[in-house]
């Protein structure tokens, strides 16, 4: 019985502490969510465009894999464990 007031205080508490840190959290998340969201998308946008052009080079070699040798090219690691 004495469990159950116990919990019933924390709720009680958790709204004062809320709105002190909803401001805070939300003032952090937004600036720091914005900034790092186009970092983010940048960066795997670049990786992905520097697989196409690699392709370019290895399509000549390999005309009929051209997208099997320039992916597996760059990302070696990551396709031999895939192919495994």
């Amino acid at each position: 019985p004495a469990a159950a007031p116990t919990p019933a205080a924390t709720p009680a508490a958790d709204p004062a502490a809320a709105p002190t840190t909803e401001p805070a959290a939300v003032d952090f998340a937004p600036g720091a969510s914005e900034p790092v969201a186009p970092p983010a998308e940048s960066a795997p946008i670049t990786p992905a465009q520097t697989a196409e052009p690699a392709p370019a080079t290895e399509t000549n070699t390999t005309p009929s894999h051209p997208d099997n040798m320039p992916a597996p090219s760059e990302p070696i690691p990551a396709m031999p464990s895939s192919g495994q």
